[in-house]
């Protein structure tokens, strides 16, 4: 089975980090995105499935760049 991946924007707070949680406990691999780095550590501590499952890349226009290279 494959498992599926979500990219959330604006993970850092409110309505990103309530997907990011929500995402998670249906069991998603996640990348998140967001300018808020310290804000994304603390949706990564939230979430279920902890740091093994969580993507943390740096914010940039290449954020699916930095995912496409995770995948290979």
């Amino acid at each position: 089975m494959t498992t599926p991946v979500a990219v959330v924007t604006g993970a850092s707070s409110g309505i990103g980090r309530a997907l990011a949680k929500q995402l998670d406990s249906e069991g998603y691999a996640l990348v998140l995105c967001d300018v808020n780095e310290p804000g994304l550590r603390e949706t990564q501590a939230l979430l279920q499935r902890g740091s093994q499952r969580v993507l943390l890349p740096q914010s940039s226009p290449s954020v699916l760049e930095a995912f496409d290279r995770r995948q290979k």
